[in-house]
Formats: C-alpha cells, sequence, structure tokens
C-alpha cells in the first residue's frame, strides 16, 4: 500500500487505490478529513497519481497471439518440406493421422486459447501465452536458416 500523502494547511490524508482490473477507470482517492468523515472522489489532474499507462492493449497482445500462432503454422510447413521433422508429440500424431491438413487441430485449440484468453481478468497471462507462443516459429526459423 502505498503512503498516504498528507497536506498539512488542512490536515487531509489521501490513500491511493489500485486501479480496477479493465484497467479503464482511474483509480479513486479516499479523502479522510480530520472530522473522520470519508468522501470518494474522481481525481482531477491535480490529485491524480500517476499510473504507468500499459504500452499494449488486450486486443494487440491478443493480436500477437494470434499472429505467433499463424506464423508458427506457416513456419512447420516450410521446415517440413526441406524435411525437418515435428517436436511436439501431438502436432506429430496430427501429422500422421491428416497428412496436408495436420493444422486443422491446431486452429481449433487456438481458437480455444484465443477465446479464454479473451475472458481473462489477467492480461499477464496474455502476454505470457503470446511470448510462449513466439518459440514455436522461432525454433521452426532455426531449423530452416541454421
Amino acid at each position: 500500500m502505498q503512503e498516504p500523502l498528507t497536506d498539512n494547511a488542512i490536515g487531509t490524508f489521501m490513500f491511493h487505490r489500485s486501479t480496477p482490473p479493465d484497467g479503464l477507470h482511474p483509480p479513486l482517492i479516499n479523502t479522510f478529513t480530520s472530522e473522520d468523515s470519508m468522501h470518494t472522489e474522481t481525481p482531477t489532474r491535480d490529485n491524480r497519481c500517476k499510473v504507468r499507462a500499459m504500452p499494449m492493449t488486450r486486443k494487440t497482445m491478443l493480436a500477437a497471439f494470434l499472429l505467433a500462432q499463424f506464423s508458427d503454422i506457416l513456419t512447420t510447413n516450410a521446415a517440413l518440406a526441406r524435411g525437418a521433422w515435428e517436436g511436439n508429440p501431438l502436432m506429430a500424431g496430427a501429422q500422421a493421422a491428416l497428412g496436408d491438413c495436420w493444422f486443422i487441430p491446431k486452429v481449433a485449440m487456438v481458437a480455444l486459447l484465443l477465446w479464454l484468453l479473451s475472458r481473462t481478468a489477467k492480461p499477464r497471462l496474455i502476454v505470457f501465452a503470446a511470448a510462449l507462443s513466439v518459440l514455436g516459429p522461432l525454433n521452426n526459423l532455426l531449423t530452416l536458416f541454421v
């Protein structure tokens, strides 16, 4: 919890609460006066605490996850065409059973994950999923060019 802000001239203490989970609304400031009455007010330009804005929105993070998954399919196809083999046993089974349409179960799983990630209240999970999804295409690119 942050230290209370004090205004010595009037004896007002303000406690800053964190932003709501959706991150869209500014935090409310609880003001305790000397009479112990509590007032809740929306912060103005003068009394607003400085909160770092997130550099990416949820939609951008979800788009990054989707782009990483799509690039994984493309780079996997390119690596398979050059004679590489699939390291993921689930996808290797899909490739053996479905042939050139091996990516259909992957697209279904990506759709499910995209739906679940769009419903989460924790944007860090979306960032983690997008960052983890980049590892597959990077590995495929290393296989192709090294």
